[in-house]
């Protein structure tokens, strides 16, 4: 990933918070939590493309 990219997908997560995830770091690991209980935890777009960012920020992060 460009640096481009990855300031793009952090303004992102700034402006718009997770709907359908949850991102938590503790004790150096990194815990993503698929939260849309209203549709039973179906996958959805939103779904994926929240877990990609929060993936791409995981790496980041040391």
């Amino acid at each position: 990933m460009n640096v481009t990219n990855a300031i793009a997908l952090y303004i992102i997560r700034l402006a718009m918070p997770n709907q359908e995830t949850l991102y938590h770091v503790a004790d150096r690991i990194a815990t993503i939590t698929l939260n849309p209980p209203d549709k039973l935890n179906a996958w959805t777009a939103i779904m994926e493309r929240e877990v990609r960012s929060a993936v791409e920020e995981a790496e980041r992060d040391e």
